[in-house]
């Protein structure tokens, strides 16, 4: 799990927390384990230096040079000497889907924050659990009305229950 860490988010104080590696019987920093693991092959240096890449990307990268930033980084995983190809996949999926990937990178006038579609997916959710829970309507009618009950909050809060 530590390999996965974006080292971009992490405040420096998580990496000089000390653990004890029972295999080695060695108490050791985080960012001792990291190195300890990554000196015993140079593919998963190079991996982990491509992940690392990529959350630098995905951190610190503006809508108007996230394309240029991706695009980059595919060409030169493409161009590694790797001998996963998983990593290599990774990179003609984001090819694939550029548009998509670098519009998440507009940030809202308003809230200053990048655009989500978190909140669509969250609703999609949330009528599947109902879809569930109900055990299949009769109709389609009902179906909606137990949608849009469920979901208008100021319906809820002037029903006394």
């Amino acid at each position: 799990m530590l390999l996965l860490a974006n080292k971009y988010s992490k405040e420096a104080w998580f990496y000089d927390q000390k653990q004890i590696v029972s295999y080695i019987q060695k108490e050791m920093t985080f960012q001792e384990i990291i190195e300890y693991c990554l000196n015993f092959d140079n593919d998963l240096d190079a991996a982990y230096d491509f992940l690392q890449d990529l959350y630098k990307i995905a951190k610190f990268s503006s809508f108007e040079d996230a394309r240029k930033n991706i695009l980059d980084w595919c060409n030169r995983v493409e161009s590694s000497k790797l001998k996963q190809h998983e990593l290599k996949k990774t990179a003609l999926t984001y090819k694939s889907w550029i548009n998509e990937i670098v519009n998440s990178f507009i940030i809202h006038p308003k809230t200053k924050a990048r655009l989500s579609n978190g909140f669509i997916e969250g609703k999609n959710i949330f009528v599947k659990v109902i879809k569930r829970v109900g055990f299949g309507y009769k109709d389609f009618d009902t179906f909606r009305a137990r949608i849009l009950y469920s979901n208008d909050k100021d319906i809820r809060l002037k029903i006394n229950y």
